[in-house]
């Protein structure tokens, strides 16, 4: 299967219904904006949309954001009929290329089969989890709830000073910055 990635800049993607179907079933609504506002921002320099293409068929999505120092992978998406078929590992090492800067990303506290799964995924790749921090992914709209999570970064955050100062960009950066 031939796959390649897209990047998105606009909302005149031809296959944006299949993009918002992707995102909306993939995370949870407390773990990602709304689709519309998801839109509004796609000209921001610092963020990125990818998708996954097969064929005609949307089959993944990667959100990151280049910021100061790091990448920050927002999101990271593969339609279920796709999964284990190496478009998320293909994503990944993708992004490896793209910087020379250190790669930090959330992942659920693994409290289940399918969010250790995720955590391998990661730790495959050379990502390492940082459960000795105490991270609170910062809501999407204002007076919503945080949600326990984990960074996982490469290479790895090696103090409490560098994860907190990671933790504050990504905040004000990504969340913050955006609320209406």
């Amino acid at each position: 299967m031939e796959m390649k990635l897209v990047l998105i800049k606009d909302r005149h993607f031809s296959q944006l219904q299949q993009l918002r179907e992707l995102y909306e079933n993939a995370f949870p609504v407390k773990e990602r904006r709304n689709f519309d506002d998801l839109l509004t921002i796609l000209h921001e320099p610092a963020m990125h949309l990818h998708v996954v293409m097969a064929e005609k068929n949307v089959i993944g999505l990667s959100i990151h954001w280049e910021l100061e120092n790091i990448l920050y992978l927002e999101h990271l998406a593969i339609n279920p009929e796709y999964r284990c078929k190496g478009a998320g590992t293909k994503i990944m090492r993708w992004l490896l290329q793209q910087t020379q800067h250190q790669i930090v990303l959330e992942v659920e506290r693994p409290e289940d089969e399918t969010d250790q799964k995720r955590i391998n995924f990661y730790e495959k790749l050379g990502f390492i989890l940082h459960p000795e921090f105490d991270y609170q992914q910062p809501p999407y709209r204002p007076g919503e709830k945080h949600v326990p999570l984990y960074l996982m970064a490469q290479p790895h955050i090696p103090t409490q000073q560098a994860f907190l100062k990671i933790a504050k960009l990504i905040r004000q950066q990504v969340y913050e910055r955006f609320y209406t």
